[in-house]
């Protein structure tokens, strides 16, 4: 429904329909994430043209604007929505195009880390559980069951936090009045501001180790970063930009960015760039893969083949595994696999999913076998060599993964 809604809004702006798109996920979206999005992108009628991080979106509004003071420049965009902590180190560089022959603004991630958990809805809660508090703590509801145990109540008090919270970081105290919260009862009470902090001063950790990581993952040093950037409606409350100033050792962010509209801005402009309908001006962001992706690859039968085909021959059952493409590593990469035997084999893909201070995630993305080596090199007259060829192929999509076999003949020795 959120889907179908944005593109009836889009097609009243646009006054025509709308069938492509280009759509922004947090970077620590994996691979069966996205392709649930595609498919209910697809059944909401639209095409995606492109998967890119909202903070690469960011990154290409920042050089639409003219912001990248020189060449190269580290940028640092900081980015929190309502769910997730997101911050990603980028090099803004000019090179010469080998398409256009043109000198062109080029975007590439240097290093990025996440928390999936610590966005502005967190801060809501912790508004809404001091009402909570508050709301027992009053004379009529002793004896009473906790407020909590009301889930319609606790969603009008969660409904009262969103409009308290950035009113609460800019004043000392605050009266907060919620009409028949339960049993006719109201909620009329002062909340400071002081109280405010002391519940979520538990988050400035994980606001600092988000940054840090970043840094560490760029394999830069904070004096290193050109400028600094916001992005998210998050950002908004005072009191978590005391967080991250604190956490970037005084270093006081830019806002030149518009942090609502700069994530959209610049997926539009993706958008417009992969359609041949527009002309635009020339930047190029590298979308690269934000987990490493392995490939295991296994004989099919335990019996080694003869040596009258002329063929390179296990003489064992054959089973490896090994990266097929690492963490940052740009998309539309060809990658050869060589393979030392000529019987059945399966290919299996998996995604190792890494999270600060967690252990390696390792998930399945898929698996085949490729059969009728022996029958194709049975026709052959000379030698060969199988060789997997496997090519993250995306056009800058991010969206397709495709895998295949070749059989390489086997180059003669000069004498």
């Amino acid at each position: 429904m959120i889907l179908m809604d944005a593109k009836e809004m889009a097609a009243k702006m646009a006054q025509e329909s709308i069938a492509d798109c280009v759509v922004a996920v947090s970077p620590e979206f994996d691979t069966f994430q996205k392709m649930a999005l595609k498919n209910s992108l697809e059944i909401a009628g639209l095409k995606p043209l492109a998967f890119v991080s909202e903070n690469m979106a960011a990154s290409i509004r920042y050089a639409i604007d003219g912001l990248v003071a020189k060449d190269p420049s580290t940028v640092m965009y900081i980015n929190m929505g309502a769910g997730s902590f997101k911050v990603s180190l980028m090099k803004h560089f000019k090179e010469n195009s080998t398409e256009t022959q043109k000198v062109v603004d080029k975007i590439e991630v240097m290093g990025e880390a996440w928390d999936k958990t610590l966005g502005g809805r967190q801060f809501d809660y912790e508004v809404a559980e001091l009402l909570a508090d508050k709301f027992n703590a009053l004379p009529q509801r002793k004896g009473k069951k906790d407020i909590r145990e009301n889930k319609k109540a606790m969603r009008k008090l969660l409904a009262a936090a969103e409009g308290y919270k950035e009113k609460l970081t800019a004043a000392k105290f605050l009266k907060v009045y919620v009409d028949n919260l339960e049993d006719y009862v109201d909620l009329v009470v002062e909340i400071t501001r002081e109280e405010f902090e002391k519940r979520v001063s538990k988050f400035e950790p994980r606001v600092a180790r988000v940054i840090n990581e970043a840094i560490k993952d760029a394999n830069v040093q904070l004096p290193d970063v050109d400028a600094i950037e916001l992005v998210g409606s998050g950002l908004r409350v005072p009191l978590v930009m005391d967080m991250i100033v604190r956490a970037l050792n005084g270093t006081k962010p830019s806002q030149r960015l518009n942090q609502e509209e700069a994530i959209s801005f610049g997926s539009g402009f993706l958008a417009a760039r992969l359609s041949h309908s527009f002309k635009v001006k020339t930047i190029l962001p590298t979308l690269s893969s934000n987990y490493e992706i392995s490939m295991e690859l296994k004989s099919l039968h335990d019996t080694p083949c003869t040596d009258s085909l002329k063929l390179e021959c296990s003489k064992k059952p054959f089973h490896f595994r090994s990266a097929l493409m690492k963490r940052k590593e740009k998309y539309d990469t060809g990658k050869l696999v060589k393979i030392p035997f000529n019987s059945d084999f399966s290919a299996t893909l998996y995604e190792s999913i890494t999270d600060i201070g967690e252990a390696p995630v390792v998930r399945k993305l898929m698996s085949f076998k490729i059969k009728g080596v022996n029958e194709v090199a049975a026709k052959l007259d000379t030698p060969f060599k199988a060789v997997s060829y496997t090519h993250l192929r995306a056009h800058e999509t991010s969206l397709h993964l495709v895998c295949r076999l070749l059989l390489e003949k086997k180059k003669k020795k000069k004498k």
